[in-house]
């Protein structure tokens, strides 16, 4: 095991998801599947003991690309690290999405952005109000958003050219995936309920055995109980 990410918006409880493969991994494999690029210049406002923070930025350092940290998230500071650094690629989560947007019109308007070729945003649900207005700013090809957990158990992507022509979709579900009641059922296509996912090889991420990844798991000095 050579990282445990914290996680707890698919259940609420918080909890260490072990990676139990070996640290060794290609540094390439997301460069198509996340649109980065060798030598690129990514922005990463997120804390990174989030799964996405710390793969993402673990990923783009590991084939030289130049990461910005921020550490705080500030809507204006954001916009200006994009214009300075020329920012081709950026994460963000749809709160620090809404916060930008809103800034006054003359500052957002001010900023030059045409640096950034990728914005993908996960971690919550996206109002669609601030995703069209993300895709209107800079453009539905430059919008990504993935669903996914941190456990690893499937993921879906979606442009924002797909989601013009699909609002509220997340993407296509990865083969495997089923659509179940409250009692595990498969339900047909159309119907409401759970999202299970099936990694097609297993499952690379799992919760530790251990007694302290579930509940209480110490004392955050910033959040108090975790």
């Amino acid at each position: 095991m050579w990282k445990a990410s914290t996680s707890g918006g698919s259940t609420g409880m918080p909890k260490l998801i072990w990676e139990n493969r070996s640290s060794l991994i290609d540094p390439t494999a997301p460069l198509e599947l996340l649109r980065m690029q060798v030598d690129d210049v990514m922005l990463h406002p997120a804390a990174a003991y989030h799964n996405a923070s710390f793969s993402q930025t673990n990923w783009a350092l590991c084939f030289g690309s130049h990461v910005l940290l921020m550490e705080r998230f500030d809507a204006a500071e954001w916009l200006r690290l994009v214009e300075h650094h020329h920012v081709r690629w950026a994460y963000l989560v749809p709160t620090m999405m809404s916060r930008i947007l809103a800034l006054p019109d003359d500052v957002r308007q001010a900023a030059d952005v045409c640096s950034l070729e990728v914005v993908i945003h996960m971690a919550a649900p996206c109002p669609p109000w601030v995703k069209q207005a993300w895709i209107d700013w800079i453009g539905p090809e430059k919008i990504w958003e993935i669903y996914a957990g941190t456990e690893g158990f499937g993921a879906t992507m979606i442009d924002g050219v797909e989601w013009l022509a699909h609002p509220g979709s997340v993407g296509r579900a990865p083969a495997g995936t089923k659509i179940r009641d409250d009692e595990g059922n498969v339900l047909p296509v159309g119907e409401i309920g759970t999202v299970w996912f099936r990694a097609p090889a297993g499952n690379p991420l799992g919760h530790g055995n251990e007694p302290q990844t579930y509940g209480d798991m110490g004392t955050s000095p910033t959040a108090g109980p975790t």
